[in-house]
């Protein structure tokens, strides 16, 4: 009885832990995408710069399959996808061939298109409101900069005319991926600094996409927030 009772006490923190986890399932992501926005411009240059966007990436990777797993079919539908982006990543940094960054790169927007979608369906349609749910919202919000972003440098791989760095005295005119990140984000927010200009039609029309997603989507979350909570406000 006693050692029943002692499995017990050890069992019940790690069950809390197992449900504290899954109720906070995006936080995980979250946090992964934030850190990856903060540490890569700052260890982007030369040799490190290659591993440690790999190396954030791949974590990425893995919080993003764990988000969007809450069923059989989505966590095998999000580890096969999630498996190209990885391998073909990896493969460039030790190999760095031109198709393995264009494969590594489609993949890679492919998966955060899958993912991206399967959160905001997953927050929409929970019809609850909790600190997880806006933890989710903020998830997608931020991949889809990081889908368009991956989406511009890869247009810009395969065409490398699309994009025009505005001249800027002093910098080596080079568009790398974190600048087609902040490119993104500034195009979502509809910032618009006007430090890339999109020059070709395939460009132009990805921009404008993305500043239309970026506005809809916020009307969109903010009305089924006032919703839910109205909703939630009024059983009680």
């Amino acid at each position: 009885m006693d050692q029943i009772n002692s499995l017990s006490f050890i069992r019940s923190p790690f069950e809390k832990f197992l449900a504290w986890r899954e109720q906070n399932k995006f936080l995980f992501l979250l946090v992964t995408l934030v850190l990856l926005l903060i540490i890569y411009p700052v260890l982007e240059d030369g040799f490190v710069g290659d591993w440690s966007l790999k190396i954030l990436t791949t974590i990425l990777l893995v919080m993003a399959v764990y988000a969007v797993s809450d069923t059989r079919k989505k966590f095998i539908a999000a580890l096969i996808l999630s498996l190209v982006p990885l391998i073909t990543g990896w493969l460039y940094v030790l190999h760095p061939v031109p198709v393995l960054s264009i494969v590594s790169n489609g993949s890679t927007m492919v998966f955060f298109t899958f993912v991206t979608v399967t959160i905001l369906y997953s927050v929409l349609v929970s019809g609850r409101y909790s600190l997880d749910t806006v933890f989710g919202g903020i998830c997608v919000y931020l991949l889809i900069g990081f889908t368009y972003g991956t989406g511009f440098y890869l247009l810009h791989t395969l065409s490398p005319g699309a994009f025009y760095p505005d001249p800027v005295p002093g910098s080596d005119q080079l568009l790398t991926f974190s600048e087609f990140l902040f490119y993104s984000f500034s195009t979502l927010t509809t910032l618009g600094y006007g430090n890339v200009m999109p020059l070709t039609s395939q460009a132009r029309t990805m921009v404008l996409f993305e500043a239309v997603s970026g506005v809809i989507y916020v009307a969109v979350l903010i009305a089924w927030l006032v919703g839910t909570v109205t909703a939630e406000s009024r059983k009680k």
